[in-house]
């Protein structure tokens, strides 16, 4: 299954935020019902935002125009979500003038805000090392050939040293060499169908991944192998992310 933009058919839902926002606890139980629909037809947009007329949004969350105008005007009373609305040419602020209503949730955009930003910073350091790159790589070039060939030649010695199979034993106890977590870090196609086979349903592979680039990239350390490293950081994300949210601990194994 893939939603938009080859994200995961799910959002977080911070049950603790739900039931603790003030403006939303202000707000009736029909309102509330109405938002959390408004919520997943936003998701499934391509821009994160929902532009309907006032009937079109009563038929779409199952509601009457009276809890709609509800909605409308409790939010304008709490401000728990940007909503402008286009009114008639010279109609009033009743609901029977307004036109459109255009909807927007602050923490969609402010995560596509924080994708974007990261994209532009990635952009800037891949530009910076590939300039950097490429200084770097004249002095290599100036090495002489007496260089190179006396290490050939050591290494020719040593081999001869080897008893027979020897190359082979040496070849076969190479380890895979440990290295920083690579720029950039591409989700491949095998990836993301991996994440989709596991059914993840508490966690964003876009926001997940974001996470564990910017905490590897701080941390330094090396490994062998990073796409096993993400895979385990998407499970543990997936149990920590259930455990916060009510979900038992049998992803521990």
């Amino acid at each position: 299954m893939k939603g938009v933009r080859g994200k995961a058919p799910a959002f977080q839902f911070y049950v603790a935020d739900w039931l603790s926002d003030e403006r939303l606890r202000a707000c009736s139980v029909s309102t509330r019902g109405i938002w959390i629909d408004v919520l997943c037809f936003m998701w499934k947009s391509q821009d994160h935002k929902l532009s309907v007329t006032p009937e079109g949004l009563a038929r779409m969350a199952g509601a009457t125009i009276a809890e709609v105008d509800c909605f409308i005007n409790e939010n304008l009373d709490h401000g728990f979500c940007d909503l402008e609305i286009d009114y008639c040419p010279g109609g009033s602020v009743g609901i029977e003038d307004m036109q459109r209503l255009h909807i927007v949730s602050r923490r969609f955009r402010e995560e596509e805000e924080q994708r974007a930003k990261w994209r532009e910073d990635w952009h800037k350091r891949q530009n910076k090392n590939d300039k950097n790159g490429d200084s770097k790589k004249t002095p290599k070039n100036l090495h002489s050939n007496s260089d190179v060939s006396s290490t050939s030649t050591s290494t020719s010695d040593l081999e001869k040293n080897l008893p027979s199979g020897g190359k082979k034993e040496a070849g076969s106890k190479k380890k895979k060499r440990r290295k920083q977590i690579p720029e950039p870090f591409i989700v491949t196609n095998r990836m993301r169908e991996w994440f989709a086979e596991k059914g993840f349903v508490f966690i964003d592979l876009e926001v997940e991944t974001e996470k564990f680039i910017n905490h590897w990239t701080a941390k330094g350390e090396v490994r062998a192998d990073w796409i096993a490293t993400w895979r385990n950081w998407m499970i543990n994300g997936e149990g920590f992310a259930k455990r916060d949210q009510g979900g038992d601990d049998s992803w521990k194994g």
